[in-house]
Order: structure tokens, then C-alpha cells, then sequence
């Protein structure tokens, strides 16, 4: 049995609802190498390497550092998320990565959420064991033995050559800053905290800190609210705070204020200048409340700090003796700093959609190349000529398939993904297979790809959003028009349901016809498990107790409708939201989703289960089990599995994923390309 279901409600950017997909098969046209090339990395440092054979950093007192797991799982490794879900794309991971640091152009270390590890070693990236899963935000060492990471609730990591262990830092406070000059000359900040669009804007962190590192102990810096640091020399040391900067010469600490907001990057360089970006919320919403961030660049002129020329940016690094910057943005850009004038290195296009901009963290390579990375794994590489995403990362919009060894995925900038049996994803490249024209591949509908629908390997169905239908026939792509534009599904080879506004519509190997028994109906869902089982949900625009036009959900009469294969049949009439969703593993398994309800089909009744808030996207599991992505009522998010008698709430991947159930696996895609899978059995 085949099916596929997905509630994708994205914020702000969502086109409509998107819909039931199917199955697959086959690789087609060539895929494109989404590998950037070489990977090269920043200055090692200064200073010799301790011995690869101590048993660890010391800890605050001095003492060797035992490591702490407060509980939490050990990552070993494996590129998963808290041993359930498993990623498959991008690989070694899609964490959001939060800092890069390199020894050399082949010993290149990234870290991110979930304590993810990543390490590229000249030809291959790679997850590499983590004492913690705990966020993870900076890294930085003075060679190949001498590596530091921090993260969340005071977490710190020393890797000594060989392995990462857990060093006891002496507070819960979050760290988020990295920087030094030497083994023995290491600082660790509290990071400033993101302005988000619908909370508060940004300020210092709870329990904010300031550590020194002396070679011996970690020991705490007069600083109040520290929001970064940066070690240009060890009589060289900057802090940010929210309104001011304090300068340390080796034996005292001088303040000097700053522009209202707060320092959100330091960098500088001996006998060079010495800049700061200064973040300032402001109200950028049309009609309501909504926080962005403004930055400053300010500069060190020997007696303060005042607004200099240069980009409007959070990323400030170090290296090679100048200053670098990297600009985020649709067009993002990478800078440098030569003490008189701002030179742009490389320029690319923002690769997929991406709204936490402030997580990005640039590391400067010997030689004149950089580094970038940023959320959902992404990686950008500057090679000395060009700025070059590591991976493409477009944003997905629904996945279906026969079985696990044959899975499609589709989304934006004209992408599709193809999984064989090994587990591995290759990219489709339609405007070689000539059915996407070069300038449509990025346009807003002709490179969205909405729907993807099979009943078989050679019969894949994938839609655009001006009804364009792109056909696969197991050795070849081409193109025809649907009648509408809408919602799809296959029940078997030669057949393929397309839903819309305006009915349905049925395409045989004779050609399209109108279903009359749905005609002028809304259909905002089909979902076919056989020939003879097929489901569709419509709405007549009608509200209850309402005016007909306007319908506060969950107010939207629904209808669902089920075709036997010889005649279709009304089996539900109810009021609720257009979020509806239908789905199942086959006659008598089928489950109805909707605002704030959740009912099961046997094969004879309906019955409603206690149901939890709305998903956010929904897929069956083994007969009679159900899986919810989003959040519980008063519980947390996760992922929550109904056996047919209660609820268990699980790790969650993270939020805004579609789900996707096929055989015995579990899939969840969504915001940049990512992809992962688990057992669909707890």
C-alpha cells in the first residue's frame, strides 16, 4: 500500500496548500554536482599544540577536566538527531552550524545544534563523535591538537588530536564567542541574542560571561554582559557589551561607550583597525509589530569609537593580516578590509530560503580563500576567485514514492530529488532533460514544483504551479499541460488525478475527463491508495452561521468524498478548516486531520481520537499508528506517535518538516533540502 500525506504550512512564504504527492522511480537526466570543489580553511593560530596525549583541558580550577554529561545522549558520530532520526541530505548533516575553525586547508571543523560535529579532512566531510547535544556556537584553536568549541547552558569541548571531551567551564550561562592568540591565551563570550521578528529585540544573555583560559584554568573577566570578544594579541583584547566596548592591555580592563545596541562581532588586527558591528533592533512591519536588525559598523580611532564606512553586516573576522566581512542577503557578498578601502572578494545568490541570518560564522583560510557557514548545514567556500555554495539546499515542497528504494522530492528552483536503495539523494537536472527552460528554472511558479505523484517507477507526475505537468516514464522526461492547476495523485500506472478550484479531472492513456459526480467543486486534497480506494476532500466556500465569503477557520464546510472504483460516494459532510487531510495505508486504515480533530476510519465507522493541537504535518506509520509533527497542547514540540491507544512524544528533527511515510520508513523534508528518515515503528 501507497500513500503520502503533508500539512505544509510555511510561514510568511507558503503558496497555497500543499498537497498529497506519490510514488517513483529511476534517476533521470544527469545530476548536477552540487560540490563546490576544494575545501580549504582559516589560520591555525599561533603557538605550539599541547601534547595529544593529555587527558583533557583543564577545568575552571585548574585540575583535569572530567567530562560532564548532564544527561544528555552522547552523539557518536552518526549523523542523527538523538539516535532516531537519521539524516540523509545534506550529508554529513543539515544542523544549523553556527561556527568554523581550521588548522590547515585539509583539517576543517564546523559546529552546530544538537552538538553536531563536522569535519572535512581534504576529500570528504564527516560527523565526528560529540560528547554533547547541546547547541553548539563557536570554534576556535591554536593548531590541529588544540581545538575549542562552546555552546549552550556553558558547554565546552577541547579536542586534543585524537578525540572531543567535555571540560567543566563553572557556568550555565550560554557561550557563543571564541577567540585567542595561543594554548594558553583562549577567551569565551556569551553571544549578543538574536533579534526575532516576533519576540524581544535582542539585548545581552542571561547570565552573560566572560572566561580567560590561561593554560591551566578557565577563570572569569570583569566584564558585565558581555555580547562578544576578540584576542588580537594577549595585550590586545576587545569585549562588546550592549553600549559600550572594553579594552584589556594585559593587566587592566578599560570601558569606552559605543551607539545604542549592542556589539554583535569584534575583529581586528595588530598595528591595524579595529571595527565593530553594532546591532540595533527597528520596527520594519507594515502593520503590526516586527523586529529586523540594523547594523553599524563602528571603528577605534585611539580615543573611541565612531560610525566608519563599509557593510551593514553581523559576520566580522580576522586573518591574514586584514579584516574580512561577509554580507548576508539575497546577493551575498564577501568582503575585505585593506585599512583604507572595502574590496568585494566574491559574490553568489542566497542558496535556498533562509531566515535566521544572524547564525552565519566566517573563518578566514591562509592564502587569501574563506569559509562560510550557515543554517541547515550550508557551507560556502571562497577559493581566492569566486564565492561558491558547497551544496544546492533548495527549499522542498513535497516527496512521495513506491517504496524506500525509490523516493522523489521536489521544491523550489526547479529541484528535484531522487533516492535509491542505499539511501542516497541525487539531484534531477530538469532544464538538462529539457523540459525546464534555463530562465524558468529560478522564476516564481515555473521552478516551484508542488506536487509529485507515481503509482509506479516509470509513471512519475511532478507539477509546476502554472499546470504544467512534467512526466518521467522510467527513461525519459516530458512536458503537457493540465487542464488546471491543483492538487495530484496516481492510483496506477496510466492514470493520474489533478484537483482544483474548479473539480476534478481524470487522465487515462485516452486523455483527460471530468469527473461529473465532483464537478465545481473545490478540491483541496486526493489522496489514492488503489484504483478502487481513492479519497478527495473539497470545500464549497460556505460558512457555518457565516456570511459566505469570509471563514475564520474552523468554520469552512468540508465535504469528503470516496470513489470504490465503480462509483464515488459522499462520506463525511462537516465544517472545518481548509487544513484538512486525508490519508491512510488502505481501506480500513484511514485517518481525517483537521483543526483541533482527529478521527480514524476501520472500514466501517469513524471514531474520534483524542486529538492533539493542530499538526503541523501528519503521516501514517504501521497500520492503525499515526505520526504528528508539531506541538501537543501545553507539551513541547516533537514528534508524537499514536499506537491506536495513546499518544508518546519523541525527539523532534525540528520544526516547519512535512512528513512522508512509505513502507516501513519515516521520512521529514522541508525549509533547505534537508531530508531525514527513522523507523516508522517507535
Amino acid at each position: 500500500m501507497r500513500e503520502f500525506v503533508l500539512l505544509f504550512v510555511l510561514a510568511a512564504c507558503v503558496r497555497g496548500s500543499a498537497v498529497p504527492a506519490q510514488q517513483s522511480r529511476t534517476p533521470p537526466a544527469p545530476a548536477t554536482d552540487g560540490d563546490a570543489g576544494a575545501w580549504d580553511a582559516p589560520d591555525a593560530g599561533n603557538g605550539p599544540a599541547p601534547d595529544a596525549g593529555s587527558p583533557g583541558a583543564p577545568s575552571l580550577d585548574g585540575g583535569p577536566a572530567p567530562a560532564t554529561d548532564g544527561g544528555a545522549p552522547r552523539n557518536d558520530g552518526i549523523p542523527s538527531i538523538q539516535g532516531t532520526w537519521r539524516w540523509e541530505n545534506p550529508l554529513p548533516s543539515g544542523e544549523h552550524l553556527r561556527g568554523v575553525w581550521a588548522a590547515t586547508a585539509d583539517d576543517v571543523w564546523a559546529a552546530g545544534t544538537h552538538g553536531a560535529l563536522m569535519h572535512w579532512d581534504g576529500h570528504a566531510w564527516t560527523a565526528v563523535a560529540s560528547p554533547t547535544q547541546a547547541r553548539l556556537n563557536a570554534l576556535w584553536g591554536s593548531g590541529a591538537a588544540d581545538v575549542w568549541a562552546a555552546g549552550e547552558e556553558g558547554t565546552l569541548l577541547h579536542y586534543d588530536g585524537r578525540s572531543w571531551s567535555a571540560v567543566e567551564s563553572g557556568t550555565t550561562a550560554p557561550l557563543g564567542v571564541l577567540s585567542g592568540t595561543a594554548p594558553d591565551d583562549v577567551w569565551v563570550s556569551s553571544a549578543a541574542l538574536p533579534i526575532e521578528s516576533w519576540g524581544p529585540p535582542g539585548g545581552p544573555a542571561n547570565g552573560a560571561v566572560l572566561l580567560h583560559f590561561n593554560g591551566r584554568g578557565w577563570s572569569r573577566a570583569p566584564v558585565d554582559a558581555p555580547t562578544a570578544v576578540a584576542a588580537v594579541a594577549p595585550n590586545d583584547v576587545w569585549a562588546g557589551t550592549c553600549g559600550g566596548a572594553s579594552h584589556f592591555d594585559g593587566t587592566s580592563w578599560r570601558s569606552y561607550p559605543t551607539p545604542s545596541g549592542c556589539i554583535r562581532a569584534i575583529a581586528g588586527v595588530r598595528g591595524g583597525p579595529v571595527l565593530l558591528s553594532n546591532e540595533t533592533p527597528y520596527d520594519c512591519g507594515a502593520h503590526s509589530t516586527v523586529w529586523c536588525a540594523g547594523y553599524t559598523l563602528l571603528g577605534f580611532d585611539g580615543g573611541g569609537f565612531n560610525a566608519v564606512a563599509g557593510p551593514a553586516t553581523p559576520v566580522l573576522a580576522a586573518g591574514e593580516g586584514r579584516i574580512w566581512a561577509f554580507q548576508p542577503g539575497y546577493t551575498e557578498a564577501l568582503l575585505r578590509f585593506d585599512g583604507s578601502a572595502w574590496q568585494t572578494l566574491g559574490t553568489s545568490e542566497r542558496d535556498g530560503t533562509t531566515y535566521e541570518q544572524a547564525f552565519i560564522a566566517l573563518a578566514v583560510v591562509p592564502g587569501g580563500e574563506a569559509w562560510i557557514v550557515s543554517t541547515y548545514g550550508r557551507r560556502k567556500h571562497f577559493d581566492g576567485t569566486s564565492l561558491k555554495p558547497a551544496f544546492p539546499a533548495p527549499l522542498l515542497w513535497a516527496m512521495g514514492g513506491s517504496s524506500e528504494c525509490d523516493v522523489w522530492a521536489t521544491g523550489e528552483n526547479a529541484a528535484v530529488l531522487h533516492r535509491d536503495c542505499d539511501g542516497s539523494w541525487t539531484p534531477v537536472d530538469l532544464v538538462a532533460a529539457g523540459v525546464v527552460a534555463p530562465s524558468d528554472a529560478r522564476a516564481y511558479e515555473d521552478g516551484q514544483l508542488y506536487q509529485v505523484a507515481s503509482s509506479t517507477p516509470d509513471d512519475v507526475w511532478i507539477e509546476d504551479g502554472h499546470a504544467k505537468l512534467l512526466h518521467f516514464d522510467g527513461a525519459a522526461w516530458s512536458s503537457e499541460m493540465a487542464p488546471k492547476w491543483g492538487v495530484l495523485a496516481s492510483t496506477q500506472k496510466g492514470e493520474l488525478y489533478v484537483g482544483s478550484r474548479d473539480g476534478l479531472w481524470l487522465r487515462t492513456t485516452v486523455g483527460w475527463e471530468a469527473i461529473p459526480a465532483l464537478s465545481k467543486q473545490s478540491i483541496t486534497q486526493i489522496t489514492a491508495i488503489a484504483p478502487d480506494d481513492v479519497w478527495v476532500i473539497s470545500g464549497d466556500g460556505i460558512c457555518a452561521g457565516g456570511d459566505g465569503i469570509s471563514c475564520p477557520a474552523p468554520y469552512q464546510h468540508m465535504l469528503l468524498h470516496h470513489f470504490d472504483g465503480a462509483a464515488w460516494s459522499l462520506a463525511l459532510d462537516f465544517y472545518d478548516s481548509m487544513s484538512r487531510m486525508v490519508f491512510g495505508t488502505g481501506p480500513n486504515d484511514m485517518w481525517l486531520t483537521g483543526y483541533g480533530k482527529l478521527e480514524h476510519f476501520d472500514g466501517s465507522k469513524w471514531t474520534s481520537v483524542p486529538p492533539l493541537q493542530d499538526p503541523f504535518s501528519a503521516a501514517p506509520g504501521p497500520p492503525g499508528g499515526l505520526w504528528i509533527e508539531g506541538a501537543g497542547g501545553n507539551t513541547s514540540l516533537g514528534d508524537f506517535f499514536f499506537d491506536g491507544k495513546s499518544w508518546t512524544n519523541f525527539p523532534s528533527p525540528g520544526a516547519d518538516r512535512g512528513l512522508f511515510h512509505v513502507g516501513h520508513t519515516l521520512f521529514a523534508f522541508g525549509w533547505a533540502g534537508e531530508i531525514l528518515s527513522r523507523p516508522d515503528r517507535p
